[in-house]
């Protein structure tokens, strides 16, 4: 097997820096009286102190049930003098008012630090289950399935589009899109069989540089719209909450320290499987809810 991507994701991550930073939410403050003074971008509370409820300089706040729609909107914070906190509005989005207001503070940890351990839980999330998730517009090259089946599954699903399939370079087109979630295509007349590949997995092989196979390809564009690209207009995120969710609680790991990878596999019978990135203990048990959407490989 061969992919060639066309058109990459604009981002490979499996949860949004916003999820992450709601997942990291430590203290919601509720019924403040606050007034907000956009000319000098403070909030101050009627009573209370900011720092001793934990609110640090850049550290994120978040206002909500504000009457002016405006403020309700995640700021960070430049600065913290008792009931005053002075927040960056680079869009200039605040509104003087005096309202009864919710406020939830974010974990102080740079973003910086939220965004690399995202990316990074993501690839896990992709060794771990051997599979893409984000969408893409790619060109996938096999020889064949074997049994001279009349059905093959394409590696990225779930297929949106199959654009066009060819074999040894001629387009074919008695071929219907049979099972777009499991990317499983149907041809009337079969594909032409080869030992090299399975049924559930195409394993890669080493592609002729003459002749010596014949080949079918196959583009198309597939995977699921992630939380990061929900921003592209009539694209809302369908990736499976899980596989979010399972990306979130792997940040929560390394954020709080308890991350601690080991390699694993597992033989059974003819089956066998090497998930690369695995552990014992809590990442072990995030990892084993994505078995799901595990590839499953045909010794």
């Amino acid at each position: 097997m061969a992919i060639t991507v066309t058109t990459a994701a604009a981002s490979y991550n499996l949860a949004s820096l916003h999820g992450v930073r709601r997942e990291r939410g430590l203290v919601s403050l509720s019924g403040l009286t606050i007034t907000v003074t956009a000319s000098d971008r403070t909030i101050v509370r009627a009573s209370g102190d900011w720092s001793f409820d934990g609110v640090v300089d850049g550290q994120w706040v978040e206002l909500s049930g504000a009457a002016q729609s405006a403020n309700n909107d995640r700021f960070r914070v430049q600065s913290v003098a008792g009931k005053t906190l002075t927040v960056f509005d680079p869009d200039t989005v605040l509104v003087d008012e005096t309202a009864t207001a919710n406020v939830k503070l974010w974990d102080p940890i740079q973003d910086a630090d939220f965004t690399e351990w995202l990316k990074r839980a993501s690839d896990i999330i992709v060794t771990d289950t051997g599979r893409r998730f984000a969408r893409e517009i790619i060109t996938e090259t096999l020889v064949g399935a074997r049994w001279q089946s009349n059905k093959l599954r394409l590696s990225l699903r779930p297929v949106v589009t199959l654009t066009t399939v060819t074999f040894d370079g001629t387009a074919v087109t008695d071929v219907e899109l049979e099972e777009p979630d499991q990317g499983m295509i149907r041809l009337g007349s079969g594909f032409t069989w080869s030992p090299d590949n399975t049924y559930l997995r195409i394993d890669p092989v080493p592609l002729p540089t003459s002749g010596k196979r014949l080949l079918w390809s196959f583009s198309y564009t597939g995977g699921f719209i992630t939380p990061d690209l929900e921003v592209l207009p009539g694209t809302p995120r369908n990736l499976p909450h899980l596989v979010e969710v399972a990306a979130l609680e792997i940040v929560n790991l390394m954020a709080d320290g308890r991350f601690a990878p080991s390699v694993t596999a597992e033989r059974i019978g003819d089956w066998s499987a090497s998930y690369g990135i695995g552990a014992a203990g809590p990442l072990a048990a995030i990892l084993e809810t994505l078995r799901p959407f595990r590839e499953i490989e045909v010794a």
